[in-house]
């Protein structure tokens, strides 16, 4: 039975009114349920089609990783705990007509706890003997965010009674001890639950407003933005390959994932690849960075000994013979900042030498982004002009696509932004 303290519940509700008390956050909050009331409408009616034979698991799945980040991006599910999950099953899994039967065992609300508790358990229990039986690897399936997965589209059919198992919520009720996670997902997803739908009964809130009090919770001053989930795997799923993290790892997990996806990119597209030195050790599918990436970079004319070490420290390069396509730099947990800088100082090193230059930061940092595009010292210095970005979950949505269809660095531009340069008027 969860228990909430009198003087923890006066901690939230300084917290509460602290939240409503700012006209700003509470206009996004609008904007959000708005967004979120018409995606609600359009997942069940897909869902409704999946469930009813109308489409494959491929279509459920192509359609869920389209949306996700597109129409349904208020929700956050776009990333490695929603649609990801569903791509991993999908290409994965041998048999996908046991899928889709597992699938529409669990997706379906359940009517009360304990036949949640027997759907999740019974899912959990058809991934286990599929790695059991060699059938699957662990790592392509990744059991520990099922949970996030399943209770996403839980919400979706009932939003008042199943709360999505988001990061953020989590971690706002662990900092104040209201909930300890412990190695098995399943009943870590149905304690959550019940301290997290008594938190919103006793403050008066409606799950969407508890979830975003957690963010706020997380982030006091910062813009409320939705939930997306990182890459995540319970202590359960940690194997013996060297791919799967603990969830203290999982900024870290992001990064090498997008690192490893713009590398399997880049040799589709034929290009050689640079992986940064300090990263080559990191795998991802059980394979090391390190597989990809040069050795050494070549001795490119006209470019010197410090220039080449910049070079050397970008995440990820593209070249073709002595030229560089492309540059990028993957910001998931260090500042922005940071990586402009190690992109400014490129740009003015190799002024003479034009290629294309990429930060790849999650939907959640986009702001940010843009804030740090738009400083007057980068602007004065061109690098909006130069520089564009993209976020990860675009990057995901589209790699696909890109490794059939793509030839070239071009195909990166159509997921990328730039920003406008700034009216110094003013300053």
């Amino acid at each position: 039975m969860a228990m909430l303290h009198d003087d923890q519940l006066e901690t939230w509700k300084s917290l509460q009114d602290e939240w409503f008390s700012s006209d700003i956050f509470q206009k996004q909050y609008d904007s959000l349920k708005r967004e979120r009331q018409l995606a609600v409408k359009q997942m069940n009616i897909l869902l409704k089609n999946y469930f009813s034979g109308a489409i494959s698991n491929a279509d459920f799945r192509m359609t869920f990783q389209h949306k996700t980040n597109k129409e349904w991006r208020s929700f956050g599910l776009g990333g490695f705990a929603g649609a990801m999950v569903l791509n991993m099953f999908v290409k994965n899994i041998p048999n996908q007509d046991e899928l889709a039967y597992q699938l529409k065992m669990v997706l379906p609300v359940p009517s009360d706890v304990h036949k949640g508790y027997q759907q999740l358990s019974s899912f959990m229990d058809y991934l286990n003997k599929l790695i059991d039986s060699n059938a699957v690897q662990k790592q392509n399936i990744q059991p520990g965010l099922v949970p996030s997965f399943v209770s996403g589209w839980w919400h979706i059919q009932d939003t008042e009674n199943w709360p999505i198992y988001y990061t953020s919520s989590r971690q706002a009720l662990i900092s104040e001890g209201l909930y300890t996670p412990s190695s098995q997902p399943v009943g870590d997803y149905f304690d959550f639950r019940e301290i997290f739908l008594l938190m919103t009964k006793k403050l008066g809130l409606s799950l969407w407003e508890m979830e975003q009090l957690c963010v706020w919770h997380k982030q006091r001053g910062v813009s409320i933005t939705p939930a997306v989930e990182p890459v995540e795997a319970s202590s359960s799923d940690i194997g013996t390959t060297g791919d799967s993290f603990s969830t203290t790892n999982e900024e870290e997990r992001e990064h090498t994932y997008i690192q490893w996806l713009l590398a399997e990119i880049g040799q589709k597209f034929g290009y050689k690849v640079w992986i940064a030195t300090n990263d080559r050790s990191s795998t991802w599918k059980g394979k090391q960075l390190g597989q990809y990436s040069l050795n050494s970079l070549p001795e490119f004319p006209g470019i010197g000994p410090k220039s080449k070490q910049m070079i050397e420290l970008i995440d990820v390069v593209w070249l073709k013979g002595l030229k560089i396509m492309a540059a990028f730099e993957i910001e998931s947990t260090t500042s922005i900042y940071s990586g402009l800088l190690r992109m400014s100082d490129l740009a003015i090193a190799l002024d003479n030498f034009i290629f294309p230059l990429y930060i790849a930061a999650p939907a959640v940092r986009t702001n940010q982004v843009k804030a740090q595009l738009s400083r007057l010292t980068f602007q004065r210095l061109e690098l909006h002009e130069r520089c564009r970005f993209f976020t990860f979950e675009a990057l995901i949505s589209a790699a696909e696509p890109m490794m059939l269809f793509g030839s070239d660095v071009s195909a990166i531009d159509k997921i990328a932004q730039q920003v406008d340069g700034v009216n110094q008027e003013g300053f």
